[in-house]
């Protein structure tokens, strides 16, 4: 341990981010708001969230894992997709702008 430091040296040290990004199914990230009601975040949120991990191996006193779910959902898992998402959303926007003319 480094002194003065609860981290183990090359951890302490590392900048935020440097392990890099791993894909979490949005809707394992939904929290409740003021009124209960589930809100998806957005970029810049910082949700706090329940791993559960798997360890892969030991290295002294530091442990190298790999994330397997997120909130109970399993981060293989994907959401379901609406393959129409994409013109439904066009169509709003095409109405939008017809209105707003």
């Amino acid at each position: 341990m480094s002194e003065g430091s609860e981290m183990p040296p090359n951890v302490a040290t590392m900048p935020v981010g440097a392990m890099g990004d791993f894909p979490v199914p949005l809707s394992s990230l939904a929290q409740p708001d003021d009124n209960e009601a589930m809100q998806t975040p957005a970029v810049g949120d910082e949700p706090e969230v329940l791993v559960r991990l798997k360890i892969n191996r030991i290295e002294g006193e530091q442990a190298f894992v790999t994330p397997l779910a997120v909130n109970g959902k399993e981060l293989g898992e994907k959401s379901p997709v609406n393959p129409n998402a994409a013109d439904e959303q066009e169509g709003s926007d095409l109405r939008a702008m017809a209105l707003n003319v």
